[in-house]
C-alpha cells in the first residue's frame, strides 16, 4: 500500500502542478502538502524494507554516496540562501528534488508494485482518456504528462496480457499523436519503441555479444559530445539531421511555430557555463541548489529579487552542474551504469536487459532535458533503477516475470 500511496500523490501533485501552470493558479502549499506524504510513505518503507543484502554491496554504496552528495548540497544551500524565493526554492522544490531517489525502494521490493500496476492499467490509462479534450484544446501537453509512465509501461508490452498490450499501445499512440512538437515525448516513446522491437527480434538478430561495447558507448557518447562541444570542434546540437525525418515545422496551441531539427540547447549551456566561469565556481563541487545562473535570454522576464538569475535550465546536466558540481553528476551516471551493467550481465530475464538500456537512455537524455524533478518521469527512472538493482528480480526467469505481470 506504501509504495501504491507514493505513487498516487505523485501522480495527483503532477497533475495540479500542470494544471496549475495552465491556468496561473497558485498551488505551492497543495503540491508541497501531496508531495510530503509520498515523501512520508517513502521514508516508512525505507524502515520497513531495507536496502542491505537486497542489491549487491557496491550499488548500495554508490546509492549513499549520491544521498550523501545529494545532502552536502543541500546544506550548502542552506547556507547561501538569500531571501524569500531562494528559500521558497530551496524548502519546496530542492528537498523533494533531493528524495526523489528513494522511489528506488519501490523497484528493489518489487512485489509491492502489484497495485500500482493495476492502478495504472484500471484507472489511470482510462480515466486518462477523460482528459483528451483537454489536451487537444488548453494544455496540449497535460495528457503525455499525465501518462508519462507508459515510457516504462511501454518496455513491458512482450509481458503483458493482450488487452494490456494494446491498452498501452493506445495511450502511448494518442500521447505522441496529440502534440508532436512535444520532442522529449516522441524521443520517450520513440526509445520504448525501439526496446520492444529488440525484444521480438532477440533470435533474429543475435546481437549480444555487442551488448557491453554498446553500454559503454552510449555512457560515454554524451561525455564526449560534451568535451567535443567546449573546445568548439563540434557540436551536435547543431548537427543536421534533417535527413532523419526530423526536419518537420510543428506549431502549438498559440500558433509558435517550431522545427523538430532546431537547437534549443547550445545557448543554454553557453549561458550555464558562461555564468559559472563570470562567477569563478567550482565545476567540481558547484555552487549549491539556490545559485541560478545568468540569463541574458531570459534577461526581461526574470522577476524575481535577484535580477537576471534564472533558477533552473531546460537541461538536467546543466542543473546538476550548477547545483552540485561533476561529483554530482558523475554519481548519478555511476548510479544508472551500475544498474544498467548489472541489468544486462546479471539476470535470468530479458526484460532487465531491456531495462538496462532504457537507463542508458535516460543519461543520454540527461544532456538534453530530463531535469531533475519530484515528478512522475524521474519516478519511473528510480523505479527501474531499483528493479535492475533487486537481487530478487534479476533471479526471475522471463516466465517468472510474466506471471507477475498478469493483473487482474
Amino acid at each position: 500500500m506504501l509504495s501504491f500511496l507514493s505513487f498516487f500523490f505523485i501522480l495527483i501533485a503532477d497533475a495540479i502542478n500542470q494544471l496549475s501552470n495552465a491556468s496561473s493558479d497558485g498551488t505551492t502549499n497543495l503540491l508541497a502538502f501531496f508531495r510530503l506524504i509520498a515523501v512520508f510513505c517513502f521514508f516508512q518503507m525505507a524502515t520497513k524494507y531495507r536496502l542491505k543484502n537486497a542489491i549487491p554491496d557496491p550499488s548500495l554504496l554508490i546509492f549513499k554516496l549520491l544521498m550523501a552528495w545529494s545532502l552536502f548540497s543541500y546544506v550548502r544551500g542552506i547556507f547561501t540562501a538569500d531571501g524569500y524565493f531562494d528559500w521558497k526554492y530551496l524548502l519546496l522544490s530542492e528537498t523533494f528534488q533531493m528524495l526523489i531517489p528513494l522511489t528506488i525502494i519501490t523497484g528493489i521490493h518489487f512485489e509491492t508494485t502489484k497495485k500500482t500496476f493495476l492502478f495504472i492499467f484500471n484507472i489511470l490509462f482510462i480515466v486518462g482518456f477523460i482528459f483528451i479534450p483537454y489536451s487537444t484544446s488548453t494544455d496540449t501537453e497535460f495528457f503525455s504528462r499525465l501518462v508519462a509512465i507508459v515510457y516504462v509501461i511501454m518496455v513491458l508490452i512482450p509481458y503483458l496480457k493482450l488487452k494490456w498490450r494494446i491498452v498501452t499501445i493506445i495511450v502511448a499512440t494518442i500521447s505522441f499523436l496529440i502534440d508532436i512538437s512535444y520532442r522529449s515525448n516522441l524521443l520517450h516513446i520513440s526509445i520504448s519503441t525501439s526496446l520492444v522491437i529488440l525484444f521480438y527480434s532477440r533470435y533474429i538478430i543475435n546481437i549480444k555479444a555487442i551488448y557491453n561495447p554498446l553500454l559503454v558507448i552510449l555512457f560515454c557518447m554524451p561525455l564526449v559530445f560534451v568535451a567535443l562541444g567546449a573546445t568548439g570542434q563540434f557540436n551536435i546540437f547543431q548537427a543536421d539531421i534533417s535527413s532523419l525525418g526530423l526536419d518537420i515545422d510543428t506549431s502549438n496551441d498559440n500558433n509558435i511555430k517550431s522545427n523538430l531539427n532546431d537547437d534549443s540547447r547550445t545557448f543554454l549551456y553557453e549561458e550555464v557555463t558562461n555564468s559559472m566561469n563570470y562567477r569563478d565556481s567550482s565545476y567540481i563541487i558547484g555552487e549549491g541548489p539556490t545559485s541560478g545562473y545568468i540569463s541574458p535570454f531570459f534577461w526581461d522576464s526574470l522577476s524575481e529579487e535577484k535580477i537576471g538569475i534564472r533558477r533552473n535550465s531546460e537541461v538536467g546536466f546543466l542543473n546538476t552542474l550548477l547545483h552540485s558540481g561533476s561529483i554530482g553528476v558523475g554519481l548519478y551516471g555511476l548510479m544508472l551504469f551500475n544498474a544498467a551493467f548489472l541489468a544486462i550481465n546479471r539476470s535470468n530475464n530479458y526484460l532487465c536487459k531491456l531495462f538496462g538500456f532504457f537507463l542508458i537512455s535516460r543519461w543520454l537524455f540527461f544532456f538534453m532535458e530530463d531535469i531533475v524533478l519530484f515528478n512522475m518521469n524521474y519516478y519511473g527512472i528510480w523505479l527501474v533503477v531499483g528493479l535492475c538493482l533487486s537481487k530478487k528480480f534479476r533471479l526471475l526467469t522471463d516466465t517468472q516475470v510474466r506471471q507477475f505481470l498478469i493483473l487482474k
